[in-house]
């Protein structure tokens, strides 16, 4: 990571150590997979639908719908 507006390294590392050890699902977090080519209906669809929204994940357009974490949404 180069750098996030909202949280700092150690807020990364608790975040992972969490996930790591089995003590938060993410899938309900993910609430949208996209791929880059479409990241303007991402950015649409955060500022049009806040309240539907909490992560949506942009990816490769190739690996939309490749794994578990990459595919659909999550709630």
């Amino acid at each position: 990571m180069i750098g996030c507006r909202n949280y700092d390294r150690g807020d990364f590392r608790a975040a992972i150590g969490l996930l790591a050890g089995g003590k938060v699902d993410p899938g309900p977090l993910r609430t949208g997979v996209i791929g880059l080519p479409d990241a303007a209906e991402a950015f649409a669809a955060l500022t049009d639908r806040p309240a539907d929204h909490l992560k949506v994940l942009l990816t490769r357009a190739e690996l939309v719908g490749s794994s578990e974490l990459l595919t659909g949404a999550g709630r």
